[in-house]
């Protein structure tokens, strides 16, 4: 890729922290959506930007969570606001998939289930491809802006 093996070895290790902190992330998360709510949606606010302070800083897993934690503690409204206009956009863009093929599915039982199923497999993917990239970049622009701060 026209980088030294060094160079694309290390960014291999920062995809596998990466993993590794968002799978921690999201276990806690999880977790505290189980027992409560609004506890599950801030901590998974707080950890937004994990994957931006792992691949940006180059730490690990329990440093980029900590970073992502530390760095969002005054910007949970923002990283809400951000967040939920992307939700409302996601799923403008996904009822425009579902309505693109073919609405509300009828028939018997086993057909309108099977047309549901095939309406949110399309609706989620023309979502994220729309959505995706652009959500991406303005995570990586709200940790940039928190951490200039």
């Amino acid at each position: 890729m026209g980088k030294d093996l060094e160079t694309e070895g290390s960014r291999v290790v920062l995809i596998v922290y990466v993993f590794l902190a968002s799978l921690a992330a999201g276990l806690v998360g999880g977790l505290a959506l189980l027992l409560l709510v609004i506890p599950g949606i801030y901590v998974t606010l707080r950890f937004q930007s994990t994957t931006a302070a792992i691949m940006l800083e180059e730490r690990g897993p329990v440093r980029g969570l900590q970073r992502s934690w530390g760095i969002s503690g005054g910007n949970v409204w923002t990283i809400f606001g951000v967040g939920l206009v992307f939700f409302v956009v996601s799923m403008i863009f996904w009822g425009g998939a579902v309505l693109a093929t073919g609405g509300i599915p009828t028939g018997t039982t086993a057909e309108v289930v099977q047309g549901i199923e095939q309406q949110a497999t399309y609706g989620s993917a023309v979502q994220y491809v729309l959505t995706g990239p652009i959500q991406l970049c303005c995570t990586v622009y709200m940790y940039e802006a928190f951490r200039a701060k």
